[in-house]
């Protein structure tokens, strides 16, 4: 969910723009439930993937949304590519999209667009380790040489 990132900026978009109610069906629960999801705690996972893999650079994706905080991990000469159909993406994102008329960059810059935590690994050990990483980690993209960035098949920063 949105995990109280742009809380603003989604009620504007979904309620005022688009005419949607906190009763409108999504995700198979209400847009006032899908709204006020809290913020899923990341402690408990990351320990257990350090546990597992050297982790290279790790963020907690809030404020400044998935570019932002991808951007941030990237050291100069690095660009991380996420493959926007490696994960499920939550339908709330594509309707604030949709009823705000709110740009694909604008909502990544925003929000985390269903991935909470992002987590660098090296892709060997990955491969190495796969079958140890506790359910619920979820391999969305590559860091490639390059001008630091992220792209996320839909925007870019």
């Amino acid at each position: 969910g949105i995990h109280s990132n742009g809380l603003s900026l989604a009620r504007k978009a979904l309620l005022e723009r688009g005419g949607l109610s906190f009763d409108t069906p999504i995700n198979g629960r209400t847009l006032g439930e899908e709204l006020l999801e809290p913020t899923r705690l990341y402690v408990n996972p990351v320990l257990d993937l350090l546990s597992t893999l050297s982790v290279k650079g790790g963020a907690h994706v809030t404020g400044g949304g998935l570019l932002g905080r991808g951007y941030k991990l990237m050291p100069e000469g690095c660009r991380l590519v996420v493959d926007a159909g490696s994960y499920p993406r939550p339908e709330v994102f594509d309707r604030i999209g949709e009823a705000g008329s709110v740009a694909p960059v604008e909502l990544a810059s925003t929000f985390n667009m269903g991935l909470g935590f992002l987590a660098v690994v090296s892709a060997e050990e990955l491969e190495n380790h796969r079958e140890s990483v506790a359910p619920g980690w979820l391999e969305v993209g590559t860091v490639k040489a390059g001008t630091r960035g992220v792209e996320l098949g839909y925007a870019h920063r």
